[in-house]
């Protein structure tokens, strides 16, 4: 088996579509066929259980597609580890974040103390992470480890519970509570962020947990979540640090803030790695600098 075998058979893994993996790979969907059936006859097995429209991986690809998945990692390490020793890659740096929002800061901090670092951050959902291997393009990724759900990560936390809060607008019945039980919010409308935002599944968690369901007006964006709750039209669920983000535009006149006391779903924050993925001198250096940043500076402070 070579290299150009083991490309065509992960992308079909991911795909489980024969002509679509052919036109992404600009072959034909015969040529493809031929090549994974080369593959199989190698192995001594069929790596895909076939239907009339789609492929599926069995038992037998589910074991082949891990081996797969390591090897070209190991490879792309390999590469790395190469460029770092010949100072090709020194300075650049991938960040995946699933908030906008809360870790402005201290990238801004990171920004200025090392102008030199080639830096992209990346606004990701979790949907994104279905691709079985979607996330190990980047150096790391700052969530909530919560929503990492495969044992090939590791990480560190950032901070142990970012604290749940219920923002409404001045006047809301509630606008006056210094706490609230989330089982109190069942019957008024919310904003809530679309499906496959970090935060969104965390409320659906704590719906779910407060046992009701809720009567979600509008699905958007932060910046608009936080436009319409000042507008009066529902009230949203955040986080200690979301309120206290100088990149979320609360209207401090416009919006009280309310501690959630039950359930108590804590939300941890992290910094999170992959371990197929080889870490430069630049990643070790980013890793030690946002863990330092938030034990000086603590979420929600």
């Amino acid at each position: 088996m070579d290299l150009l075998q083991l490309r065509y058979f992960k992308l079909l893994a991911e795909n489980e579509h024969m002509r679509r993996t052919a036109d992404m790979l600009h072959i034909s969907a015969p040529s493809l066929s031929a090549t994974i059936a080369r593959l199989e006859q190698e192995l001594g097995v069929q790596l895909f259980d076939r239907t009339k429209n789609r492929l599926k991986l069995n038992q037998y690809g589910n074991i082949f597609l891990k081996h797969v998945l390591d090897a070209f990692a190991s490879l792309e390490n390999a590469q790395q580890e190469i460029n770092d020793m010949k100072h090709e890659q020194h300075n650049r740096l991938a960040i995946a974040i699933t908030s906008p929002t809360i870790y402005h800061k201290a990238f801004e901090t990171f920004l200025q103390e090392y102008p030199h670092i080639n830096t992209s951050y990346t606004i990701v959902k979790t949907s994104d992470w279905l691709a079985a291997d979607s996330l190990t393009i980047y150096d790391f990724i700052l969530t909530s480890p919560i929503d990492i759900v495969s044992n090939n990560w590791e990480y560190e936390l950032l901070c142990e519970d970012d604290q749940a809060m219920l923002a409404v607008y001045k006047g809301h019945p509630f606008a006056n509570m210094g706490e609230i039980r989330f089982i109190e919010t069942k019957n008024e409308k919310f904003i809530a962020l679309s499906i496959g935002h970090s935060m969104r599944r965390y409320f659906d968690l704590l719906c779910d947990v407060a046992g009701f369901i809720p009567n979600i007006i509008i699905e958007c964006d932060y910046q608009m979540r936080s436009k319409l709750v000042s507008e009066h039209y529902g009230i949203t669920l955040t986080t200690e640090s979301g309120v206290r983000s100088k990149s979320q535009t609360w209207n401090a006149d416009d919006i009280s803030f309310i501690r959630i006391l039950d359930p108590g779903i804590k939300r941890p924050q992290g910094i999170l790695w992959n371990k197929r993925r080889y870490l430069s001198q630049t990643a070790l250096l980013f890793r030690d600098f946002i863990t330092n940043y938030y034990k000086i500076h603590p979420f929600g402070s």
